[in-house]
């Protein structure tokens, strides 16, 4: 019953408050004010802890991503121990160090402007120099297997080129073609630009990935053999260094990244990565993860490390940054519409606080309310006053004949019109009672006698008049 009465009276009610809120603006914007306000505030807080989460998991990313590339490279660096130790052992075994002078003196083959005859010097037959050759890199391959877990067997081909002639190749099966093949005059880019970074720039050299064989990637490392108190003479490019020459060596990359488990170490930090290095100013991917491309460019971070030969750039993100991204827009909207509810929840305050502010005025003087408001006693003398007194002939059986609510409105109408003429003869409304309408001349607003008597006779003559008997109706 409650809900039905409330509902039957909203419309008025909604009526009752937009009448307040337009002759106080004031209530609008207050309400307005604190709803930018809180969305300012709320907002501004949502997106500072966005910031702040961010760049804590941003830190979290670079770690974890920057230790993994220093394992990475630690790794990496392990595979080219192999072609380290080849190269001390060229160094350090004498029986190898006149090759360049003798292949040096070797014919070209019959058509051929590049590839030498040196049999009985390479791998192309059985010699001294490929049997010693063949046993020093069957061991040094086999100890790297042994001792270097992570590299295992993923060296596959190394070889010595004295002079930059393609000599000594372990093992030399589907690589007999290149015995002899003399890189100072190979018509290839390839091999001519590895001679200049090799041995004139005297550096490590790395090409790759590429993929080679059954092998997707595969890099190719070279490095200069350099032995002193030796006479050697390599020429190239109009350019001349005492250099041996080089050794090279090829690893599986595919199968180093399996024994280190590349993509499960990021997986299990939730990361999507992207691994690559710049190569003679080329940027070279190297490895990366399907779930990478998924990920926006605010959610990743680089880390970039340094090494001895080139640099390692990591790319990495969290890949349900996402959903953090959707859990802000969700908040946004909690706090836009918490802001609506506490805004409507202030207007309402604001207009049930004026309500009963001009209920109060309309009750009592306002001279009196603000001595009240001031803690003084209320307490007044008038010596002469005109009062008024009226009520409705018949009320009674009207009102039995009437709904409780319909009895409230047709009062209400009433006393408002009643109201309106006290405002306009300057007399003051002391109270209602029921169908009882009481109001007075010459106090609170001070006048003489005869003047309270007329304002209040004019009053009652309105009241009487026309214009409330003819235009004043009952809906029943």
């Amino acid at each position: 019953m409650s809900l039905i009465v409330w509902m039957t009276s909203l419309p008025r009610q909604l009526r009752l408050g937009l009448s307040i809120m337009k002759r106080h603006p004031v209530i609008p914007l207050i309400s307005i004010i604190t709803f930018g306000a809180l969305c300012t505030l709320g907002l501004m807080f949502i997106r500072y802890i966005d910031k702040w989460y961010k760049a804590e998991r941003d830190l979290q990313a670079f770690q974890v991503s920057n230790d993994i590339g220093r394992m990475i490279i630690d790794t990496f660096d392990q595979a080219l121990v192999p072609m380290y130790t080849l190269s001390k052992f060229i160094v350090m075994e004498k029986l190898f160090h006149d090759l360049p002078h003798l292949i040096d003196m070797a014919p070209f083959k019959n058509g051929s402007d590049s590839i030498r005859n040196v049999t009985g010097l390479c791998s192309a037959d059985e010699n001294k120099y490929s049997s010693a050759f063949n046993v020093i890199a069957q061991a040094i391959l086999d100890n790297s297997n042994l001792t270097l877990t992570k590299v295992g067997t993923s060296v596959f081909d190394i070889r010595v080129a004295p002079y930059g002639v393609q000599c000594l190749i372990f093992p030399s099966q589907g690589a007999i073609k290149q015995i002899g093949n003399d890189w100072r005059f190979s018509s290839s880019t390839e091999q001519r630009t590895t001679l200049k970074n090799t041995v004139l720039d005297n550096r490590l050299y790395i090409i790759g990935p590429f993929p080679m064989g059954s092998s997707p990637e595969v890099f190719c490392t070279h490095i200069p053999i350099n032995i002193p108190n030796q006479n050697y003479t390599f020429n190239y490019a109009n350019t001349t260094r005492p250099s041996y020459g080089f050794v090279q060596m090829f690893f599986n990359w595919t199968k180093l990244k399996e024994n280190i488990q590349l993509h499960d170490l990021f997986d299990q930090h939730g990361l999507g990565y992207n691994i690559y290095m710049n190569i003679s100013g080329t940027r070279v991917t190297i490895a990366n993860s399907t779930s990478f491309s998924s990920l926006r460019p605010i959610d990743v971070v680089s880390s970039r490390i340094e090494t001895s030969y080139n640099s390692w750039t990591i790319e990495a993100g969290f890949l349900e940054k996402s959903k953090a991204y959707d859990n802000v827009i969700f908040l946004d909207i909690i706090v836009v519409c918490a802001s609506f509810v506490m805004m409507v929840l202030i207007m309402l305050h604001l207009i049930t606080r004026q309500k009963h502010k001009e209920l109060l005025y309309k009750m009592m003087p306002s001279s009196a309310i603000k001595k009240i408001n001031r803690g003084d006693t209320v307490v007044e003398n008038f010596q002469l006053v005109t009062i008024f007194f009226c009520d409705i002939v018949g009320f009674t059986t009207m009102a039995g004949e009437m709904t409780p609510l319909t009895v409230m409105e047709m009062l209400n109408d009433l006393y408002v019109e009643f109201d309106k003429l006290t405002i306009k003869h300057n007399v003051y409304k002391v109270e209602t009672i029921g169908d009882c309408f009481m109001a007075i001349a010459g106090a609170p607003y001070r006048c003489t006698g005869p003047v309270a008597s007329q304002k209040i006779a004019l009053f009652a003559l309105d009241v009487l008049g026309k214009f409330i008997m003819v235009n004043f109706k009952c809906i029943d």
